[in-house]
C-alpha cells in the first residue's frame, strides 16, 4: 500500500508539459485509496504523516475547491475506516476474552 501511495504521489506531483489537470486527479485518487486501505488493513505509525504529505498534494495541485472538498472527503473516510477498525478489534477482544473465561472454568473444575 506504501507502494501505491507513492504511485499516487508522483503520478500527482510529476509536471509533464502539456499534461491534463486528470494526472492530479488520477494521482490524488490514487493516494486516497491507498490510505484508506492502509487504515483498514494495518494502521501504521506513518499513516498520519501519510495524510500530511496528502493534504499538501491534494491543496497544491488541485484547484482549491476540489482540494479541500476531497481532503474533507479523505479525512472523513480516515475516521469512518478507524470506526470500523476499533468495532472489529473490540469485538474480537470480547470473543477473545469469553474464551478465555471458558476455558478457566473448565480449569478451575477439573
Amino acid at each position: 500500500m506504501l507502494v501505491l501511495f507513492l504511485v499516487g504521489f508522483l503520478i500527482a506531483t510529476t509536471r509533464v508539459p502539456r499534461s491534463p489537470m486528470s494526472r492530479s486527479y488520477l494521482g490524488a485518487a490514487v493516494m486516497t485509496v491507498a490510505i484508506l486501505a492502509l487504515l483498514l488493513a494495518a494502521p501504521l505509525d506513518t499513516t498520519p504523516v501519510l495524510l500530511v504529505i496528502f493534504a499538501s498534494v491534494v491543496i497544491g495541485t488541485l484547484a482549491t475547491r476540489v482540494g479541500v472538498s476531497w481532503l474533507i472527503f479523505a479525512i472523513y473516510g480516515g475516521f469512518q475506516a478507524f470506526g470500523a477498525f476499533a468495532s472489529f478489534a473490540m469485538r474480537r477482544a470480547n470473543e477473545n476474552a469469553e474464551a478465555l473465561r471458558r476455558v478457566n472454568a473448565h480449569l478451575l473444575a477439573t
